[in-house]
């Protein structure tokens, strides 16, 4: 054990190294190996993206909650916007979490030695496609 990188905080620390380069503020919590970015767009105010990256290096996942809350009353369109969200865009998976919220899930396989730049890509998309789908979603 002793001498050897933990694979999961060497992709969070490159990642944060990136994010430094790119001047933009995140906070790191290297015990759970995530990384958390706060962005407003032009269509939502101030979402948390947290990158979790997994134990064996080899990828990470990105989670985007709380986009919305839904009533049960709507909850029928909740989900039906999530399907043609899900229709229209690849990348991403939305879904109604337990606490009826609008949830972003992104998954993705990491490679060396280019795990900053699939990162840094992967948060540029991210919230591209979640601003877009804010703006359909409150017009």
């Amino acid at each position: 054990m002793f001498g050897k990188k933990d694979p999961a905080v060497e992709n969070l620390r490159l990642f944060a190294q990136r994010l430094d380069r790119e001047k933009l503020i995140y906070t790191k919590d290297e015990s759970k190996k995530k990384i958390t970015l706060s962005y407003n767009g032009d269509n939502f105010k101030s979402l948390k993206f947290v990158f979790l990256f997994d134990d064996d290096g080899e990828s990470v996942a990105i989670r985007v909650w709380s986009i919305e809350e839904f009533t049960a009353n709507q909850l029928s369109d909740a989900y039906e916007f999530c399907n043609r969200m899900n229709n229209d865009y690849r990348w991403l998976t939305f879904y109604i979490d337990s606490d009826n919220e609008l949830t972003v899930r992104v998954d993705a396989i990491l490679s060396q030695p280019s795990v900053a730049d699939e990162c840094l890509e992967l948060l540029r998309r991210t919230v591209r496609i979640v601003d877009k789908v804010c703006g359909e979603l409150y017009n």
